[in-house]
């Protein structure tokens, strides 16, 4: 409530993360401006199903998948997907709905495929944006999404191959949940930050090439 009785007149607002609206990857202001290249990097909590079509639960982020007005189901099996992400933590993300839904599989295939590989989890999609009147979005625009996911899969993973054997032991029998920390309650060591740090940037720069086709074409 802004004001004081001596002052303007009060009025109500709301305050909290992405507007409680679950815009964590800031899409709707870049949109509003009219940028047709988006990218975001998804820390993810869970890895993701790598076999599974389109993963059933909140292992690929639920805003990500909200974007395209697709549900993730959660872990705790809350009745269908879009009535468990109405009102998720407060945020109304069913609102969120910015791109074509057609478009979500091949989305979440592309990054199956990158993840399989090793190289870290990136994928790219053309799509077009859905008319979303409450945050003044056009539809039929052509934009181009690039989603970088955090994943690791230690039997395969490049960059788990070349870390030192103290900290492949390190990772294997202590940090069992790395890089998949949770979001909402965090509290990590200076170890843990670094490595999640140099994971990141590992993943990112080693899809450097798929990153500025996408963002050079």
């Amino acid at each position: 409530r802004a004001g004081t009785d001596d002052g303007p007149t009060n009025h109500l607002f709301t305050i909290g993360d992405g507007g409680n609206n679950g815009d964590n990857g800031g899409f709707i202001a870049a949109l509003q401006r009219g940028v047709d290249r988006v990218f975001v990097h998804v820390p993810a909590e869970r890895r993701l199903d790598v076999d599974e079509p389109i993963p059933s639960k909140a292992n690929l982020s639920t805003w990500v998948a909200a974007y395209f007005g697709a549900y993730v189901k959660a872990d705790d099996g809350n009745a269908d997907n879009e009535a468990f992400n109405v009102n998720v933590y407060g945020w109304n993300i069913e609102a969120l709905q910015l791109f074509r839904k057609s478009d979500f599989p091949g989305l979440v295939a592309q990054l199956q495929l990158s993840a399989k590989s090793g190289r870290g989890a990136v994928a790219v999609v053309e799509t077009k944006t859905v008319k979303n009147a409450r945050y003044g979005i056009v539809g039929g625009k052509p934009v181009t999404v690039v989603v970088s996911l955090n994943y690791l899969d230690k039997a395969t993973s490049h960059w788990f191959a070349k870390l030192p054997e103290d900290t492949k032991a390190y990772l294997t029998n202590e940090d069992t949940t790395f890089p998949h920390y949770g979001l909402m309650q965090q509290t990590l060591t200076r170890t843990q930050v670094n490595l999640l740090a140099n994971f990141t940037a590992w993943s990112i720069l080693n899809n450097a090439a798929v990153v500025r086709r996408a963002f050079d074409a």
